[in-house]
């Protein structure tokens, strides 16, 4: 079953870490999340870096992209901030959170730092995400609302019935649904050595976890500094962070504690009383296990390693992966520190002992990983590069000796191409003459008209006509019969006007046609169609410039010799004259033929007059063509040029860009524990990248490139829009190759164990196998509430394969298997070893002392860069040592060993206290260098008040704990059995038919208590 989730990134680290699981589940299902998803990074850079793998499209929906919030505080937010953080000012019941969390003094930095991360300053971190806060807060619950509807889980549902049909698992196809909407989880990650992550976990956690209606799990996965990094000079920060977050954590983790803040906007503070996170992952590199790097490096801007970072982020990413669609979540979620997977009630809470940071785990994991994603990405990129390359009339050839490509010019025909652009002149001249003989205001064509009202008047003489030849050119002038039928070609005439209306009208309709015949070739080009005439844009260049520069002057160059005279409208008046008077003695000789004329001779009047009329047509055409032909050139270079040099830039850009990323995919460069790889860099890579090409086929360019449409255009249209960036085009393109190349892998070859021993792959698979040691150092004697029986849990691969793997790791000496229960067989691509220990104290890790001592420089500095560590401008407010106090007094460390202040309430109470009347009981000690003794009043009924007012004292802490000491010492044998027969007694009249309290008290006060065996057994 999977559970709604968020996945929330903080800072580098964090945005890394879910960028990289992302992929995975990319790399798994097919599409970039579940509806039940959501993958989330929190920036405090306003240029983040980060870039999704696979990117974000527009067409995708939420849950299948990264989403990226930016937390920053422009430079205009700063001084309404330093408003709000000054004591004296008057916006405090508008947002009192400013003024009562942070110190002003962390607005004192340049301006710009502000939206450049976090500086290192965990209060910065915090200050970026309250900014934003308003907005940041409805993202957040929209998505934990989102992720639990209906239609989330439908959705869901039908994602992974079709990925269990797509792999054969009929069984699982069947199920009615694959989602727990009762358990959401929030997985919140970061690192705890920079400002970002380790500044903004605290109030994300509880800001989830004060939602009652959302009750989700909460689980934190920081990153800590190793002993490595933690000595390496100029990490003083680093260590100093990372101890003043844990601190932080320690605080709110355990029981007693509550976080109460008024982030900006709320109206009421925030009040959470439940421990933000359900357990805590820490992990670093250690220098456990061949050839991991002893140290990384994050939130060190003078000292960054983006290498050890990514590695870190995929190794934490890679677990997290398993548990999340490994097949395996149910099991790998009973061994946390929190459930003891050994027992029937595993999933009974197991508490950690007293004094330890609750529910504190540390992780180890080592995955072997055939990248699929990267491996079809990189063919991707192989696929498109090889294609824009074609687009832009280039040819790849390789040298057959040295094997390298190079890049060259293809040659083509020049005549062919020459004939093309007469062709394309010539049907567009023909698509728009119509234009010029198209009359205006409703007058019809002239030309039309003539014809029509001639065939009327040779009718057969059966059919009654009316009009004579003075009528006919009555209708057509519209002028007095009087004027002369060539007065309509007149200077200022209708004709004239019409002409000179319609002249632009044709110059344009020719350029658009031309503009359309090449739009429709160019989009033929770039969806991949097959074209003969027009393979590439370099050609298509070609065909343009061989237009302008040669076959427009060829044609004016051909318009008959009596019309070359004529260039603008206003010398056109002598044709017009001239066409006029032809119109004229033709319209004379029809009417003499109508009545001189018999019958069989009126068609062939009628055909001669019409030949006479287009061909005194034609010629005007001739002139006024010659004007539009003059503007054509111009047109073409300002505008129909420049539109194909646009697309031949981008597509330059589009080859640079493919070449980078084909680099980037091609060197499969990972952590060498993390990532093993059965064809490995030796050269299966690039053969695997060669075998997935072939996967690709020519018709799936075509079902590609018609997916757009449907997304926001197609490849031509975002090409030609001169708004749109060519980036987001290469991106989703690449996507969408690669996932028809990752869809078409065939996952039965991917049997990655046998694979990995039978290859000879052996001696790295053992060290993979050590590698999943737990990487959080912790001294030889930490706290192991699995008592070094640690539950392993091993994915991938078939059963016989297992077999095979525990075999050859049992040669090697990893013989513990007792706690694998089962394989996973679903994720054939990976094989992930995995160990987990829990339940740690913060000194308990081997770094501690180091982190420590660098923490009390730090925090005593002038520089306010180094003292400021906390979130809270008062440090003391998460200090933790009352909380462990109170724990050690109230804790039992087993047979014989009681709780301290059982002893000093039941078995020695009248020599711990003194009685002041009116029956008052109080505890007294002296402080050092005072001569006034101090006292705590003790109440029986209410024994917790008492202790929790101790424990803000240190030294009357410690003289509790050793006048019980003393106490205990000072009894002899026979009077510590007298107090035990009298707390029997007593125990047996208070609970009369109660036999199990009287056996209580007997097992903890038994004879090893008696005889002071441990004593003392806590420390002093």
């Amino acid at each position: 079953m999977f559970n709604p989730t968020i996945i929330l990134g903080i800072g580098t680290f964090g945005g890394n870490v879910v960028s990289h699981l992302r992929t995975l589940v990319y790399e798994e299902l097919g599409v970039p999340g579940l509806p039940i998803f959501r993958f989330v990074h929190i920036s405090s850079h306003e240029d983040d870096e980060i870039r999704p793998i696979p990117s974000n499209q527009e067409s995708n929906q939420l849950w299948q992209s990264l989403q990226i919030i930016k937390a920053t505080i422009p430079t205009k937010d700063i001084s309404t901030l330093e408003y709000r953080m000054d004591p004296d000012n008057t916006l405090h019941k508008v947002d009192p959170g400013w003024h009562e969390w942070f110190d002003k003094d962390i607005l004192r930095l340049p301006a710009a730092a502000y939206e450049a991360g976090a500086g290192n300053i965990r209060m910065m971190g915090r200050a970026c995400l309250w900014n934003k806060w308003r907005k940041i807060k409805p993202q957040l619950r929209n998505m934990m609302l989102q992720i639990n509807q209906n239609e989330a889980e439908a959705q869901t549902n039908d994602v992974l019935r079709n990925y269990y049909i797509n792999k054969g698992m009929d069984k699982l196809a069947q199920q009615n649904t694959y989602v727990n909407r009762g358990e959401p989880r929030v997985y919140i990650i970061g690192s705890l050595c920079g400002g970002t992550g380790s500044g903004m976990l605290i109030d994300l956690a509880h800001f989830f976890k004060s939602y009652p209606q959302f009750a989700p799990l909460n689980f934190g996965i920081f990153a800590v500094p190793d002993m490595a990094t933690v000595n390496k000079r100029g990490n003083e920060r680093l260590a100093a962070n990372c101890l003043s977050a844990l601190i932080e954590i320690d605080f709110f983790m355990h029981n007693g504690t509550r976080y109460s803040a008024q982030l900006p906007g709320d109206d009421a503070a925030t009040v959470c009383a439940d421990i933000p996170f359900n357990y805590i992952q820490l992990i670093s590199p250690s220098s456990r296990g061949e050839g991991v790097r002893p140290s990384f490096t994050v939130g060190n801007s003078a000292d960054p390693n983006p290498e050890t970072i990514l590695e870190l982020s995929h190794l934490c990413s890679t677990s997290m992966f398993f548990e999340l669609l490994g097949g395996a979540q149910g099991i790998k979620a009973g061994i946390h520190a929190d459930y003891n997977v050994r027992y029937p009630d595993w999933r009974k809470r197991n508490p950690v002992d007293p004094g330890y940071l609750k529910m504190f785990a540390g992780f180890g994991s080592a995955t072997a990983h055939y990248p699929k994603y990267r491996i079809a990405g990189a063919a991707a990129a192989k696929i498109i590069l090889t294609k824009l390359i074609d687009w832009s009339g280039k040819t790849i050839t390789i040298d057959p000796v040295t094997k390298e490509e190079t890049i060259n010019p293809k040659n083509f025909d020049q005549r062919k191409l020459k004939r093309i652009a007469e062709v394309w002149l010539t049907n567009a001249y023909k698509q728009s003459r119509s234009i010029l003989r198209t009359g205006s205001k409703g007058t019809g064509s002239l030309r039309n008209e003539w014809e029509k009202e001639y065939t009327n008047l040779f009718l057969p003489a059966s059919t009654p006509v009316s009009w004579s030849a003075e009528e006919l050119r009555r209708k057509l002038t519209a002028q007095p019969t009087k004027d002369p039928f060539s007065a309509r070609f007149g200077r200022n005439s209708a004709y004239a006007e019409l002409l000179t209306d319609r002249l632009p009208q044709f110059s344009d309709s020719i350029y658009h046609a031309i503009k359309k015949i090449f739009h429709a070739a160019l989009k033929g080009i770039l969806q991949a169609r097959s074209l003969t005439d027009l393979p590439d844009l370099a050609q298509l260049e070609f065909v343009l410039s061989v237009m302008i520069n040669s076959v427009i002057p060829k044609w004016i160059d051909r318009l008959p010799a009596d019309a070359v005279d004529y260039v603008t409208i206003n010398q056109v008046e002598p044709i017009l004259q001239e066409f006029g008077e032809v119109e004229n003695s033709l319209a004379i000789k029809a009417s003499m033929t109508k009545d001189y004329v018999r019958d069989f001779y009126r068609e062939k009047a009628i055909l001669k007059y019409r030949h006479a009329l287009a061909a005194a047509h034609e010629r005007l055409e001739d002139v006024l063509f010659r004007e539009v032909l003059m503007t054509l050139k111009d047109k073409f270079q300002q505008d129909l040029k420049g539109s194909l040099s646009q697309v031949a830039n981008k597509v330059e850009k589009c080859i640079s860009r493919l070449e980078e990323q084909f680099k980037e995919n091609s060197t499969v460069h990972e952590w060498k524990n993390v990532l093993y790889i059965f064809k490995n860099a030796k050269g299966g890579i690039k053969k695997d990248i060669q075998e997935s090409i072939q996967l690709f086929s020519d018709a799936d360019w075509i079902r590609v490139f018609d997916a757009f449409p449907d997304a926001s255009g197609s490849i031509f249209d975002r090409l030609m829009d001169k708004k749109e960036d060519y980036m987001p085009f290469i991106n989703d393109l690449s996507e969408k190759v690669a996932q028809k190349i990752m869809v078409s892998m065939d996952l039965e070859g991917f049997e990655i164990i046998n694979e990995l021993i039978t290859q000879n792959y052996g001696n790295d698979l053992t060290r993979l196998a050590e590698s999943s040691d737990v990487l959080t150092e912790t001294k030889s004697d930490f706290n192991d509430i699995f008592h070094n029986d640690h539950p392993h849990l091993i994915c991938g691969g078939s059963n016989s394969n297992l077999n095979n793997l525990k075999a050859h790791l049992s040669r090697s000496g990893n013989e513990d298997f007792s706690g694998v229960p089962k394989t996973d067989t679903e994720m054939q691509h990976m094989l992930n070893f995995y160990q987990e220990l829990g339940g740690i104290a913060i000194d308990e890790l081997k770094a501690y002392p180091t982190m420590k001592a660098k923490y009390d420089d730090a925090f005593m500095s002038d520089d306010f860069t180094q003292r400021i560590l906390h979130t809270h401008k008062d440090p003391s407010s998460v200090n933790i040592e009352k909380y462990h106090r109170f724990e050690e007094l109230k804790k039992a460390s087993g047979p014989g060993k009681p709780p301290l202040m059982d002893i000093a309430m039941e078995f020695i109470q009248d020599l711990m206290f003194e009685y002041h009347p009116p029956g008052k009981m109080v505890f007294e000690w002296k402080e050092p260098d005072s001569a006034f003794e101090e006292s705590i009043q003790f109440n029986p009924d209410d024994p917790d008040v008492f202790l929790w007012g101790l424990v803000e004292y240190e030294h009357g802490y410690r003289e509790f704990k050793d006048k019980i000491r003393r106490c205990l010492l000072g009894l002899n044998d026979q009077e510590m059995m007298e107090r035990l027969g009298k707390l029997r007694n007593r125990t047996k009249d208070e609970h009369p038919n109660n036999n199990k309290r009287i056996k209580d008290v007997m097992d903890k006060y038994n004879k090893a208590f008696i005889n002071k065996e441990y004593l003392p057994w806590w420390k002093e």
